[in-house]
């Protein structure tokens, strides 16, 4: 049985009251800073662990969270890597904030919004992270928003009035669209087998560099598009990844965009407006590092 409050309260010497108040973040005016902090650290030192269930229950604010992922990628070495990043970072960072998480996984907006709907209408769940389709971005934002909870998304839905967190690699493609200029390259864009926004022409355009996150896409562009290998720039999470040619491992920095989305959401869980609800973290040059492949 864990250590209660009743006794952190023998031992410091006051009321049950005044070390729930200072455990429970609403000490006001009766507690002194100074009492406060003793009280923390003795909770700290006893091993005390606050129930955020039993809180919700008294406050009627539910301290569980739907962590929404979609499972759309094919290259299973890709999925398997983000998911584990994303719910390792998750499951690490929530109880810091006071809260758990259910994971939602995805294919769809429809099953997105059936899921979430099931969720918050049982009273479950008192907020959502989700991702977003990359081709679905707006149907994924109104099955977010059907389920009537404070939420966040990781990805830019391209709105100013959504909570999100996303990261810009504008700089970092500049860096290597500049680094790949002896090798005639004008312009760097993203090629995904997944996603229906590039251009066919692009392929036969020398001056075209051509970057992917898998190595599955590298394969296909040059054995069913005919581009130079020369032109495909791998650029991917994880060194494991990079297993046939040389490329690029970039720190896409997601236990900071995980800390942002939790801060957002905690602010408006808790009623309050946060002071930006749209985050942006800017990739560079120092989030790359080259691997090569002899």
């Amino acid at each position: 049985m864990g250590v209660t409050i009743r006794e952190i309260a023998e031992k410091a010497g006051v009321s049950s009251i005044t070390v729930s108040r200072v455990l429970n973040g609403n000490p006001g005016n009766k507690v002194s800073a100074g009492l406060s902090a003793e009280i923390r650290e003795l909770a700290k030192r006893m091993g005390y662990s606050r129930n955020a269930f039993a809180s919700a229950i008294r406050t009627g604010k539910i301290p569980l969270i739907a962590v929404c992922l979609h499972r759309l990628w094919e290259d299973e070495r890709y999925i398997r890597m983000y998911w584990c990043d994303m719910v390792s970072n998750f499951t690490t960072l929530l109880p810091g904030y006071g809260l758990d998480m259910i994971l939602v996984a995805y294919t769809e907006p429809e099953e997105l919004k059936k899921r979430l709907t099931a969720l918050s209408s049982s009273g479950l769940i008192g907020g959502v992270i989700s991702n977003l389709i990359p081709d679905a971005v707006d149907e994924c934002c109104e099955a977010i928003a059907a389920a009537e909870l404070p939420f966040v998304l990781l990805g830019n839905p391209v709105r100013e009035d959504i909570p999100c967190v996303y990261s810009d690699n504008t700089r970092m493609q500049q860096h290597l669209t500049k680094l790949m200029g002896p090798k005639n390259c004008r312009v760097l864009k993203n090629y995904h087998s997944r996603s229906r926004n590039f251009i066919p022409e692009d392929f036969n355009d020398p001056a075209v560099f051509i970057a992917v996150d898998c190595e599955k896409d590298r394969m296909e562009l040059i054995r069913e598009h005919k581009v130079e290998p020369h032109r495909i720039v791998l650029m991917v999470n994880s060194a494991v990844q990079i297993f046939n040619s040389s490329g690029y491992v970039i720190n896409t920095r997601s236990k900071e965009r995980c800390i942002n989305c939790i801060e957002i959401l905690s602010e408006l869980m808790a009623g309050r407006k946060p002071v930006n609800i749209q985050r942006k973290i800017e990739l560079s040059e120092k989030d790359l590092t080259f691997v090569a492949i002899d």
